[in-house]
């Protein structure tokens, strides 16, 4: 079956480099960025970063690279809001699940850092700041995440990345976002 790898915040598609190269022998791998990370660092919509949209572009991105038959997914942290959604609104699209380090919600005790980043008007600035200790509390808190991993998340958190955060987990929290996902609102 085909691996596809869904990366996490403040990630991109690159992160699984090194897994996708054990694996490629004996599995098609496909690492794509989430909206509004890596290479697909526009700022996306609100509308674009609900997971039922998430769900509808993977299913897409399925179909154009004529991959048919189930899928393994393998999500970390964000990603795996793509991968829940995807999963139920097609289980028949799915072969197994793995998912990583976890939360599908802002105010998930302990995770602080999600609900600061949610909060308006500040919350891309505390994103941007993020940057000047990040590597550092990477290395801290992640010992086994090797400092070249860390450089990458570090580079790729620019403004629209961290722009981009912040509309994820105000989304997350926020009873809204069932009314756009019934009314397709943007």
């Amino acid at each position: 079956a085909p691996v596809v790898f869904l990366h996490g915040n403040p990630d991109c598609k690159e992160g699984w480099l090194e897994t996708i190269e054990l694996l490629r022998d004996t599995y098609r791998c496909i690492a794509l960025d989430l909206p509004g990370f890596g290479t697909q660092a526009q700022l996306p919509s609100y509308r674009a970063l609900l997971p039922d949209a998430q769900a509808a572009a993977l299913s897409e991105l399925l179909d154009h690279l004529g991959i048919h038959q189930p899928v393994l997914l393998v999500a970390h942290d964000l990603g795996a809001l793509m991968t829940a959604m995807f999963s139920l609104q097609h289980p028949e699209r799915v072969r197994g699940i793995l998912a990583i380090n976890t939360t599908f919600r802002a105010s998930y005790p302990g995770h602080h850092w999600g609900y600061l980043w949610s909060l308006p008007v500040i919350g891309p600035h505390l994103a941007s700041l993020m940057r000047r200790w990040l590597k550092n509390a990477l290395q801290k808190e992640s010992p086994q995440v090797a400092p070249q991993h860390a450089d990458r998340m570090v580079a790729n958190l620019d403004t629209t990345t961290c722009r981009a955060i912040t509309r994820y987990y105000q989304l997350m929290d926020n009873p809204l976002v069932k009314i756009l996902q019934r009314f397709g609102g943007t």
